[in-house]
């Protein structure tokens, strides 16, 4: 989860910057020797699937890949996603729910919009967040994140 974390981050910093001459290979930074092993992505990908994310997607939602992804290094395992529905949220609320028996989505409500969130960590060490958006006049959005950390 560190992994994506600092992916979203460094993604965030990079939009940020320019440069106002290009950087050859001769500028760019040489790699270090890092004393943490095994934090090399050996996997990263915007195809996001069901077993990316350790539970089904909801079947009435397309997935916004853009903003979808997926890590893999050999000490942890994250994904992202992103979907929107024409459906209502309590329709969406009541899918996940199904799929997670004794938990429940908590709501938030503001201004034009209505937040449910639900997180889940698992007995193996792995964690579930997915968070469904309503607001006014736009298509439902459902985020699910799925991180876990390996055991070494």
């Amino acid at each position: 989860m560190k992994t994506l974390l600092a992916l979203i981050a460094l993604s965030t910093v990079l939009v940020g910057c320019s440069s106002q001459a290009p950087v050859t290979d001769s500028d760019a930074p040489k790699p270090k020797d890092s004393p943490i092993s095994g934090n090399e992505a050996t996997d990263v990908s915007p195809k996001v699937t069901e077993a990316d994310l350790h539970i089904k997607i909801y079947p009435n939602s397309k997935i916004i890949n853009d903003r979808s992804i997926t890590v893999k290094t050999p000490n942890e395992e994250n994904a992202l996603a992103v979907f929107t529905t024409e459906d209502a949220p309590a329709d969406v609320v009541k899918f996940f729910e199904e799929q997670l028996p004794g938990k429940k989505f908590n709501e938030f409500k503001g201004g034009d919009t209505v937040t449910n969130m639900l997180a889940v960590d698992n007995a193996d060490g792995s964690k579930l967040a997915v968070t469904i958006i309503k607001k006014a006049d736009a298509p439902t959005e459902i985020t699910i994140g799925y991180g876990k950390v390996n055991k070494k």
